[in-house]
């Protein structure tokens, strides 16, 4: 695969923020081991991401060297709001599919924020990332996950502590140095 600079961002974002931090513990592994695969959305309409969505789907439904995708999204959603409609289309269509119990979804997004906290909280952080991302995983992946790490339920609760001892100007040191990277 041809390197792109929003490819070589969110493999910095995972390897610094997401591997450093330990906000997933089961990163490293298929990082390290370069089973994760990138792939850039490039059109500036939604209505293609369908058809782009679905090849990623039969590419990591066939390729088994691969444990996850990762869809860049670099000219749409760049509002949070309208990433959010087009994360809840698409994951309604691994429904439609009758995919649900071969993937799931996972949302990133440079603005994300959850729902009932401050704007200015560091939680948010721990689903932000460079650019607007839709992170593809295989469920049996995630189940095979669940009986590997004891209290899985408590790792988002865990995350949040982490973000909340962090002071708010590192963060955004951070997260800048990530964007100057793209």
């Amino acid at each position: 695969m041809v390197s792109k600079p929003s490819i070589e961002v969110v493999k910095a974002w995972i390897e610094q923020w997401v591997i450093e931090l330990n906000l997933c513990p089961f990163a490293a592994k298929p990082f390290s081991e370069d089973k994760i695969r990138y792939v850039v959305f490039e059109k500036t309409e939604v209505f293609e991401l369908m058809d782009f969505f679905l090849e990623e789907l039969k590419k990591l439904s066939t390729t088994f060297s691969l444990d996850t995708s990762i869809l860049i999204l670099d000219n749409i959603c760049i509002d949070f709001e309208d990433y959010l409609d087009v994360f809840y289309f698409l994951e309604s269509k691994l429904a439609d599919f009758d995919l649900e119990d071969e993937f799931q979804l996972a949302s990133f997004h440079p603005a994300y924020r959850f729902e009932g906290e401050e704007e200015s909280s560091n939680s948010h952080y721990t689903n932000r990332s460079p650019l607007p991302l839709i992170h593809i995983l295989r469920v049996d992946q995630v189940e095979a996950a669940r009986n590997f790490y004891p209290n899985i339920e408590l790792i988002p609760a865990n995350n949040i502590e982490k973000m909340d001892r962090m002071r708010p100007e590192s963060i955004k040191i951070k997260f800048d140095e990530f964007k100057g990277k793209n």
